[in-house]
């Protein structure tokens, strides 16, 4: 049954993916919005959860209780803020100045009004949806193409060797599951999947950035894992079936889109590196 529902809803998602790539409206609406929007739901549910007194040490009955966990209206006021600062922007409505100075406010408001837990979760979760709501198409195609093909192959990579070898576990008390044969193959996986789309001649920098965005992938999969058994939960939702929640899917998402926005700040030449060919 689980394995049909993770079939169906990749199905799904593929469907959205497709959307995304073919209609700047659900571009917007699906990748900027629906997605940050529960993002940071699921995000302040999983804090909630763990305040509860009845927060246990079973998996299985805290998941039943985070599903009936609520968040408050100042949570819900902030992810509209967040919406509010998106349309905004891709609206025209604000320029670069405005759009920076609403981000920054929007960040003080959860650290001055929240626990600084808060604060980190909400600008690690943010910050990849306002970066990506910054570019112009041309570069937000570029970029998405790039996080898609890296992640996609980084977790295929990984599932495939860590299944087949096995061997030693890369980080027990986190993630159990993950080996290091896991990890390698993930990186494999991720550099030979940039050459078949790309064509360059900076062989030695398109591999060494590679393997920096697999890690960075593979390490965003590792804080979730991290967060989920400290507050001892086995999914960040259910909204996904077979899948979990929108934080379980995009835990790479998240780390490997903030190392983009890094290099994209600082004026790395990334076009000039990964030449796509699609």
């Amino acid at each position: 049954i689980v394995l049909l529902q993770r079939l169906l809803s990749s199905i799904v998602l593929f469907f959205f993916l497709f959307l995304i790539f073919k209609s700047i409206f659900f571009l917007k609406l699906l990748l900027f919005h629906t997605l940050s929007i529960f993002s940071i739901w699921e995000f302040f549910r999983i804090l909630n959860l763990k305040k509860r007194d009845e927060n246990s040490n079973n998996e299985e009955m805290n998941n039943i209780l985070l599903t009936r966990t609520k968040n408050n209206f100042f949570e819900y006021t902030l992810i509209f803020f967040v919406q509010i600062i998106l349309f905004l922007f891709h609206a025209n409505h604000i320029n670069e100045t405005l759009y920076l100075l609403s981000i920054v406010s929007f960040f003080l408001v959860c650290l001055f009004f929240k626990d600084f837990l808060s604060f980190v979760g909400c600008v690690y979760l943010t910050t990849p949806f306002f970066f990506l709501n910054f570019l112009n198409l041309h570069e937000l195609y570029f970029i998405l193409t790039l996080i898609f093909i890296i992640t996609i192959s980084s977790d295929v990579g990984g599932y495939i060797f860590g299944k087949s070898l096995k061997g030693p576990k890369l980080i027990r008390a986190i993630s159990p599951n993950k080996t290091w044969s896991g990890f390698l193959g993930a990186i494999f996986f991720s550099i030979s999947s940039i050459f078949l789309f790309t064509s360059t001649n900076e062989v030695t920098q398109l591999v060494c950035l590679t393997i920096f965005f697999s890690v960075g992938c593979q390490t965003g999969d590792i804080i979730e894992s991290y967060v989920k058994r400290k507050i001892k939960i086995k999914n960040s939702g259910g909204l996904i079936p077979g899948h979990g929640g929108i934080l379980d899917r995009l835990d790479s998402f998240y780390l490997l889109t903030n190392l983009f926005m890094l290099l994209y700040i600082f004026n790395f030449d990334l076009y000039k590196i990964f030449d796509l060919n699609i």
